[in-house]
């Protein structure tokens, strides 16, 4: 597993990660400004006060929520294959972070709400800012072992951000959406090949 900040390193207990799921699946389906305590409940298949006694507002479900996406990413970049080629780990990384099966597309409609929510709540600004920061500095330890400056990160994050928008909101499809994806990470800059 790739390291996360603090506050997204959390050990959930498995009734935390339960609610934070169905938090995910809600958002996914229905949108963020349906997430609720009583919502995630109903989806969850338990009480209001059994969701309450783990994430008691809105604000933490959305928090709960991420955190575990963070968490699945993280895992699943982790367990990749030993992928020594940079290159090779950028597609692996991007692909993870794309909404390219049922349970990324849920995970990025999670980043998504969590981006949105960011623009007007200083808390969670900070902690997406630090989940950013850590999937960049991923993107900017391969990028480094291509010889290319640590902006190049910020253009890969800025890209893939982009694809998933488009996806999520019907606008690109996710192979086209992998496609392009594989074709930024073969040039390794924006647009000249290497």
């Amino acid at each position: 597993m790739i390291a996360l900040p603090d506050e997204l390193s959390q050990d959930l207990t498995p009734g935390a990660r339960r609610i934070a799921d169905a938090a995910i699946d809600l958002i996914a389906s229905r949108g963020y400004e349906e997430l609720s305590v009583r919502a995630v409940a109903a989806t969850a298949g338990l009480t209001g006060g059994a969701v309450q006694h783990h994430f008691p507002t809105r604000a933490a479900l959305l928090h709960a929520a991420f955190v575990r996406t963070a968490q699945r990413i993280a895992a699943r970049v982790g367990d990749a294959p030993g992928i020594d080629d940079p290159q090779a780990f950028l597609a692996v990384l991007g692909e993870q972070l794309l909404p390219l099966d049922e349970e990324r597309r849920k995970e990025c409609s999670v980043w998504l709400a969590f981006s949105v929510a960011a623009i007007t709540d200083p808390d969670v600004a900070r902690t997406h800012r630090r989940a950013v920061d850590a999937f960049q500095g991923i993107a900017e330890a391969a990028m480094h072992a291509r010889s290319l400056p640590p902006e190049a990160a910020i253009a890969f994050i800025a890209v893939v951000d982009g694809l998933t928008i488009r996806c999520l909101t019907g606008g690109l499809a996710p192979e086209a959406a992998l496609r392009i994806l594989r074709e930024r990470t073969a040039y390794g800059r924006s647009g000249g090949r290497r």
